[in-house]
This record gives C-alpha cells, structure tokens and sequence, in this order.
C-alpha cells in the first residue's frame, strides 16, 4: 500500500473540515462587505466544500477499494503479526471446507463417500524462514484414517485431498506414502494412527551465488516465492523424509485434509514457540 494514497485520504478530510469550521466564519465577515463581495466569498466557500468533499470521496473510493482487492496477506501483516499470541490460533485456519473447528479440533463432517468428498483446513499464514513448522495430532482416526498434512499454494481446490493437485506437497497417514502434485504417491514412512503426531515445514535452499545475509533477509520478508524449497515430514517429532519443489506464487500454506466419516485432528500453527 503506497503512501501517498492515504495521506492524500486524510489531507482532503483536513480540508474537509476546515471549510466547514470556517465557513460560518468568512460569511461573518462578508456581512460588512458589499453585495458584489459577499457573493464572491459565498461561491468561494461552495466551490471550497465541494472540490474537497468530491476529492474525499474520490480517494476514499480508491482507497477501500484497494484494500478489498488485497488477499489475505495483507490482512494478516495487520492482525497476525502484530497481536501475536492474543490472536484466537483458530482464526489463523480461514480456509475451512467440510470441517468444523472448535477448541483448536478440527472434525471431518463430509460424507467420505468418494475422492470427492474431501475436507481442507488451509491455514491464512504462509510458512517463512521465520514461521516454518507445524503439527497436527490425531484425535480420531475416523472410519479409514485418510488424514494428510501439508503444504499447498493458496487458492487449492477446497474439494482435493492434499497433494492430489499441482501446488501442494502432502504426507497421508492412512499408507505413509508422499504426493507432490499428483494422484499418484510414492513410499515414504510408516502409517499414522489414532494418538500419532504428524508435523510438516518447509526451508529454504541456498541458491548459487547468494551469502546467508541475503537468504536471511529475503526469507524473513516473505514467503519465498519461485524459491527452491526442502519440504520435510515428521512423525512423532522423529524426521521421516523430505522433498523438494519450488514455492508457487502467493507461497505455500499449511493445510491438513480429512476424507472419511469421524476424522478429528488437533492442529498447533507454532509447536516451536513454547
């Protein structure tokens, strides 16, 4: 957000103010002019009002549209980072499809009935160098156990197991396998069940060239985009492996996924904080 947007905002809401403060008193004073100059004084103060209030409502259209084109990003830069933990961590979980939370559980309440049928919890925040880890434990296990962790970019189809779709990287505790943007997983660790801890994060990969100043401060100031990154799994805070992909536009965002009936997760966006 520029600016010169807002401060253009709030000196024509200055103006503003100041012809309606001093209007009454330049008529005053035109009462002891002459007929010729009281009109002028008077089209001065109508022509003063106008061009302020039409550029006040000018800017101010500007400015709220603005902000409504913005994603979510921006609205977390405003809320997230600074009030910090006096946030409600289940407001950070802003994407929710098929799944309720309450009390930091997230509960699967699709049918289950086919590949369709799956549930998403995406998180608002995307991981940094700064904000680079979570977890989730499972509650219940549901019917089938088809709980998955990951990460995926930020417009992920809301009806898409994890790691089915291009833009995410998902390990499924139902057979441990890997999916990096497809339908088709890979073996990668044990099974999850009922009680296990499952974790995901993400790191930045030094690119050629580049001292660690330089990876420290563009990884702080955001989410790494078009950056190669090393996604890595865990289960029960033991590393089961890892993968690499490149960080798509927007970045990536934490996301678990539930597909059958009885699923219930609890999810912690900062593990490492405490």
């Amino acid at each position: 957000l520029s600016v010169s947007l807002p401060v253009c905002f709030c000196l024509s809401l200055f103006v503003c103010l100041c012809v309606c403060l001093f209007s009454p008193c330049l008529s005053a004073v035109s009462l002891s002019c002459c007929w010729s100059d009281i009109m002028c004084v008077h089209m001065s103060c109508h022509v003063m009002s106008c061009l302020s209030v039409c550029l006040f409502v000018y800017l101010s259209v500007h400015l709220f549209a603005h902000l409504s084109v913005c994603n979510d990003y921006l609205f977390v830069s405003l809320t997230i980072y600074h009030l910090g933990d006096n946030l409600d961590p289940n407001a950070k979980w802003s994407r929710l499809s098929k799944i309720t939370k309450k009390d930091g559980l997230l509960s699967y309440i699709g049918l289950g009935q086919s590949d369709s049928d799956g549930g998403i919890a995406q998180s608002c925040v995307p991981l940094t160098r700064c904000n680079h880890y979570f977890e989730l434990e499972i509650v219940d296990s549901g019917d089938k156990g088809y709980v998955a962790i990951g990460i995926a970019r930020q417009d992920y189809p809301t009806y898409r197991h994890p790691g089915w779709n291009p833009g995410s990287v998902a390990y499924h505790a139902d057979d441990g396998k890997l999916f990096h943007g497809e339908g088709r997983g890979r073996e990668f660790g044990p099974a999850c069940h009922q009680g296990d801890r499952m974790g995901c994060g993400m790191q930045f990969l030094k690119e050629e060239d580049e001292d660690d100043d330089e990876l420290d401060i563009e990884a702080d100031a955001d989410a790494g985009e078009g950056r190669k990154v090393e996604v890595f799994f865990t289960r029960n805070g033991k590393r089961v492996g890892k993968e690499i992909s490149t960080v798509p536009k927007g970045g990536y965002f934490p996301i678990i996924g539930m597909l059958s009936r009885g699923e219930k997760v609890r999810a912690d966006l900062t593990p490492l904080s405490g």
